[in-house]
């Protein structure tokens, strides 16, 4: 019996694969679960799978004493959790950049990740990779673009390709001129056209920041320069990824948009196990007609991927910046103090402004230079 933690498991990233893993309570225990708020959610998901360990921030004496009565282990800080609770799999569904403090104690505690969030690699891709090596683990991509390279690695060889090419939908504004971006609120910024997502992510999918963090994800996941990614426009969100090989051949990974593919290959390629019940209708056979529209990136329409390209390149603390800096424009944005298109220009200000020296040798020196990036970006504001 394979056992799995499932960490922000009232979040989309974790709801989704805990729908999936129901149906394989008989090859997949789900051990241990964490949220930051919704306890009562997480204790009724606790309560389904026969979990044994839970983890929240909240203090709540009537919660604790509920979980004794189950027989349930409760703790306070995710590190406990996860290094106490017998597991072969950690889901990271955790969003932000608290998500590399789960990271980082998933590789340490001897256990493989499922990485869902793309934090972790865009701040401290190298430092993890060396974790994971060190304690023989595995980081396995949940991003649906870097879950699809994966697989296509696998099947094509590193050797083998020459560019990966990363898809982007264009969010809700794609056709939407810079001018008129000035009047969006929060609510219009958050509503993907192809994919269902906390509000955060999606307003990322609206500046297309979350491509300039993929991107950096990407080169620190796969060893590639940004001259060796590739990123396209494509509404349809049905190829999630291409990889263009040395002979010239392009190869794509293609289904609905939907992010079940994505965390079922990362917990089977974990495990060694395969499923071949279908997710979902493949599009060839829906008897609809299929269109897949491709556009070059559009650097001056969508700066951010500029600058995720440009941070890439630059190395040392610039992701770490990057990260740090649209964090707290957009947290600025959703609670009314910005416009959304000031976002992109207090990105870019931060980037501008930044005399910041050194390289990270340690994840102290990771969150010391996020620390620095937040202040340095609240000033812009």
């Amino acid at each position: 019996m394979k056992k799995i933690i499932v960490l922000g498991c009232t979040g989309s990233i974790g709801t989704t694969a805990l729908s999936m893993l129901q149906s394989m309570k008989e090859s997949i225990h789900v051990e241990g679960l964490s949220s930051n708020l919704r306890y009562g959610k997480m204790l009724s998901i606790a309560r389904e799978f026969s979990c044994s360990c839970i983890e929240t921030p909240v203090i709540d004496p009537a919660f604790e004493a509920q979980c004794r009565s189950l027989g349930i282990d409760l703790y306070h800080s995710a590190e406990e959790m996860v290094s106490s609770c017998e597991a072969d799999l950690v889901l990271n569904g955790i969003s932000g950049a608290k998500g590399l403090e789960a990271s980082i104690i998933a590789l340490s505690s001897g256990k493989d990740l499922a990485l869902a969030n793309k934090e972790s690699m865009v701040m401290a891709g190298p430092l993890l990779k060396a974790l994971a090596r060190k304690h023989g683990r595995r980081i396995i991509p949940v991003d649906s673009e870097h879950s699809a390279i994966y697989e296509l690695v696998k099947a094509f060889g590193a050797d083998s390709i020459r560019k990966l090419i990363i898809t982007a939908s264009g969010g809700p504004f794609r056709c939407a001129s810079r001018e008129s971006l000035f009047a969006v609120t929060p609510l219009q910024a958050a509503h993907h056209p192809t994919w269902n997502m906390g509000p955060k992510i999606s307003i990322d999918c609206a500046t297309l920041a979350n491509k300039a963090l993929e991107v950096i994800e990407a080169g620190m996941l796969f060893d590639v320069a940004s001259e060796s990614i590739v990123t396209v426009i494509h509404p349809q969100s049905s190829v999630h990824s291409l990889v263009t090989l040395k002979n010239g051949q392009t190869y794509g990974q293609i289904s609905q948009p939907s992010m079940k593919f994505p965390i079922l290959n990362a917990i089977l390629d974990s495990f060694g196990m395969k499923i071949d019940t279908p997710l979902c209708t493949p599009l060839l056979e829906l008897g609809e007609e299929l269109h897949l529209d491709f556009y070059p990136m559009d650097f001056k329409r969508f700066p951010m991927v500029k600058y995720g390209y440009e941070c890439l390149s630059r190395g040392s603390f610039w992701p770490i910046l990057f990260n740090a800096s649209n964090e707290v424009a957009v947290d600025a944005f959703r609670q009314g103090r910005i416009r959304f298109n000031q976002i992109e220009e207090i990105v870019e200000r931060t980037l501008e402004e930044c005399r910041f020296t050194g390289s990270p040798s340690s994840f102290e020196d990771v969150w010391n230079y996020d620390g620095l990036s937040r202040k340095l970006a609240l000033k812009m504001i």
